[in-house]
């Protein structure tokens, strides 16, 4: 990734979201909140994304070192996430009475950058239809809709994140990366308003 675009990034997508994030939790509890969000925070993002996405490409794909070839705009919104809940960027000490909106911060901050970045790729990909860029503009990604009893899909998404972090201590890069093909997918076949059959194809 060119520099200028991990600037943007960090500077479009990161900064605001940690602000937005960081504005849920109670006025109580964010003295107990330290954000890492200084230049060397930022350059020690940049350098981690490096070096996962280098390691996606050489392990999952092409096993020959070709840094040059790109990966989908999927994978790298899932790079992004995996960095954050590797860096947390929101740092606090686990304890007795710690509320959701802190203890689930930096996974909300992971999704919510990923789902950010999917949504950039939309807007580019409508750029000349003018009534999908301004939906797309002043609304949220749809979500599927759970089942009664369940968390709704994205806190779903984002208890997933959180405890596959304390329990597995590693993040699925490719399984992220299928996971918001599927979202992606899912608005653009509701602002094209085409039916599932016209996605899907059956092979033996």
């Amino acid at each position: 990734m060119q520099v200028d675009t991990f600037d943007d990034i960090w500077e479009n997508i990161i900064i605001p979201m940690t602000e937005k994030i960081y504005n849920l939790i109670d006025d109580d509890e964010k003295e107990k909140v330290f954000i890492r969000n200084l230049p060397q925070d930022k350059e020690n993002l940049r350098l981690l994304y490096d070096t996962t996405r280098d390691t996606l490409k050489q392990i999952y794909h092409y096993n020959n070192l070709d840094k040059v070839r790109k990966i989908d705009i999927h994978k790298v919104a899932a790079c992004f996430a995996s960095i954050i809940m590797e860096y947390k960027i929101f740092q606090f000490k686990v304890e007795e009475g710690i509320s959701d909106n802190v203890f689930l911060s930096n996974a909300r901050l992971a999704y919510n950058i990923s789902l950010a970045i999917i949504k950039d790729n939309l807007l580019y990909r409508y750029k000349d239809d003018e009534e999908k860029l301004n939906y797309i503009k002043s609304h949220q990604l749809y979500m599927p809709k759970t089942t009664e009893g369940h968390d709704d899909f994205n806190l779903g998404r984002i208890k997933t994140l959180m405890l596959n972090d304390i329990f597995l201590e590693k993040f699925d890069v490719l399984a992220y990366s299928d996971m918001l093909f599927w979202i992606e997918l899912f608005n653009i076949m509701i602002l094209e308003d085409n039916k599932t059959i016209e996605y899907v194809e059956q092979k033996g």
